[in-house]
């Protein structure tokens, strides 16, 4: 008999010899060793984009909590210092002669200077036949009760109004654009406001400090 007959029931090796047989062999060699590699690296790369997200939210997080919900409420809050309610320089005979809706308007202003501020702006806006200075009152009592996109809303329609009455048109109107978030507007209206000889020339200067 030739050979060893055991050897013909030995299972085969996976790593054959010969030339062929080892380079067979090297590569399944180097396919398990890239096997264990990528299972082994790929829980790392999700581990490391997990601390990579949670790293990011925390730092979100930690935003919100120092600086806020990244609102303009600084810039509101700083409106709200520098606003004060126009006074009233209509006088009664403007405002009060014996027509309906000069008594309404009356009322209107009765209640402004009271301060009543939220009842000054419903009859402002139930004049039949507002004038721009009503709306200009109108304008401040939105103002005062916070309403500062309302208000610009208003004071954006005041072209034709007096000229006496322009100058405090254009320092309410940068008040509402910073307070609606508009600063660069708002700087806009300010800077010429400095340089003319009105009561609004110091508060645009210091508002304008203030950013």
């Amino acid at each position: 008999m030739q050979g060893d007959p055991f050897e013909r029931y030995q299972p085969s090796s996976p790593y054959h010899t010969g030339e062929q047989g080892e380079q067979a062999s090297l590569r399944r060699v180097q396919q398990r060793i890239d096997d264990i590699v990528q299972a082994a690296t790929r829980p790392r790369a999700g581990h490391l984009w997990r601390i990579i997200a949670l790293t990011g939210i925390a730092a979100t997080v930690l935003a919100v909590v120092l600086i806020g919900p990244f609102d303009n409420s600084g810039d509101g809050q700083l409106a709200e210092v520098y606003f004060t309610a126009y006074p009233n320089y209509v006088t009664p005979a403007e405002r009060g002669d014996r027509s309906e809706s000069h008594t309404e308007r009356a009322a209107a202003f009765e209640a402004y200077d009271a301060g009543q501020f939220n009842q000054a702006v419903g009859m402002f806006r139930e004049l039949d036949t507002a004038t721009a200075t009503d709306m200009f009152y109108l304008a401040q009592a939105l103002q005062a009760t916070g309403e500062w996109e309302a208000a610009l809303e208003v004071l954006l329609t005041l072209g034709d109004i007096d000229p006496e009455y322009r100058p405090a048109v254009r320092w309410h109107t940068a008040l509402s654009r910073l307070a609606t978030g508009e600063k660069e507007l708002a700087r806009a209206i300010l800077i010429p406001l400095v340089t003319t000889n009105t009561a609004f020339s110091s508060r645009a200067r210091e508002l304008l400090d203030a950013f």
